[in-house]
């Protein structure tokens, strides 16, 4: 087992995507007693258990910056602080786009290194000839691609061959699991969190509410993510405007404090989430599914994505067919108005989140480093 691990980040306690995988298992990784250095875009603002934090990273989506110019923060890495980044035994890369700076720092330094493939931007390096000769490279000398499920594995095999992937899942922090106050649970309340983009499917889960509410009059959908994208936003709401949804669909915007987004769950009767995929944008687990498990709420997504491997159907909750908003809205009303069924799904779902605790997941990420280390 490695003592000390070198983390590639981009941000280290954001409550959301990869900030927040960085941050649980960090988290469970120093619980495990190991130590720990991360470069990565932004510090924590808040103290988190590692040796040395060091910013030198451009923005994660700045491909030109990360496919181009990676020996800018390399040098610094390496002239500034080369005795203390020598010092790791393994290296993980946690963002697809930090590859190429990762490959050529783990070759420097002659120590083995490890990426997380998250869902999208483990592909759209693809794009671009030039950056996927680089990404190719990158991920064809590392020695595990880490992917966080069945469907993000298969989407990279349709790209470039590897012997070096290997699934293991996303997993669900301890906080998720505490005791539910019931008197908070709404029975016609769901609630779906995510960026507010089109991957996320917001415009299905919404068309879907719409066919319901005749039947269920105070069905309620509450949104929870950042809205910054506008014309995606518009569009949704134009779909709310022409359902008549004003008062069944709301948009919460974002929840930077997880107490909050607990009891977000705490309150819903229903998780509802409907991502889209396409060649090189889908949704390559969805946490949220798992989160939502945890504090007791059942499930619904849709199939084609990553979402399938966090719901095991007819245990934590249903999928519908991709696409069909006709069997979105006949999952919804199978669970809103079957107690027994709702109760069979909240007390598997707890279950099956609990399979998926950072602890377990830790663990087979260490077994992965002995495993492989001197491969």
């Amino acid at each position: 087992m490695p003592r000390r691990i070198l983390i590639i980040a981009d941000q280290v306690d954001s409550p959301v995507g990869w900030g927040r995988y960085a941050n649980d298992l960090i988290n469970e990784f120093n619980h495990k007693g190991i130590e720990m250095d991360v470069i990565c875009r932004n510090t924590a603002e808040h103290p988190i258990p590692v040796n040395n934090q060091l910013a030198l990273l451009p923005d994660p989506l700045n491909f030109a910056a990360n496919y181009l110019l990676w020996w800018y923060p390399l040098l610094k890495a390496l002239t500034g602080h080369y005795k203390q980044l020598v010092a790791c035994d393994v290296i993980h890369c946690f963002v697809e786009s930090y590859a190429p700076f990762t490959q050529v720092l783990a070759w420097l330094l002659g120590k083995p290194y490890y990426i997380t493939a998250h869902g999208s931007f483990g592909l759209k390096a693809f794009i671009s000839p030039l950056y996927r000769i680089e990404q190719k490279c990158a991920y064809k000398h590392a020695r595990r691609i880490i992917c966080v499920s069945e469907y993000v594995k298969t989407s990279i095999e349709q790209h470039v061959s590897l012997k070096n992937l290997v699934v293991i899942p996303n997993g669900v922090g301890p906080d998720y699991f505490l005791p539910s106050p019931s008197n908070l649970r709404e029975e016609m309340r769901v609630v779906g969190v995510g960026a507010v983009k089109r991957r996320k499917g917001f415009h299905c889960a919404i068309q879907a509410i719409g066919k319901l509410v005749q039947e269920f009059p105070g069905l309620q959908y509450h949104i929870i993510g950042d809205t910054s994208d506008r014309t995606y936003v518009a569009s949704l709401k134009k779909i709310i405007t022409e359902l008549g949804l004003e008062h069944h669909v709301i948009f919460e915007g974002v929840l930077k404090d997880p107490a909050q987004l607990r009891e977000q769950y705490w309150k819903a009767n229903l998780f509802l989430l409907t991502p889209e995929s396409s060649s090189y944008s889908f949704e390559g687990f969805g946490l949220v599914y798992l989160e939502a498990n945890a504090c007791g709420v059942p499930v619904v997504g849709m199939a084609g994505s990553g979402a399938v491997q966090a719901i095991k159907e007819g245990y934590n909750g249903l999928v519908a067919r991709e696409g069909d908003i006709d069997d979105i809205a006949q999952k919804i009303k199978a669970v809103l108005s079957d107690k027994n069924l709702h109760t069979e799904l909240s007390q598997q779902g707890v279950a099956w989140a609990a399979e998926h605790s950072w602890s377990n997941i830790a663990a087979q990420y260490l077994k992965e480093y002995q495993q492989t280390a001197h491969t």
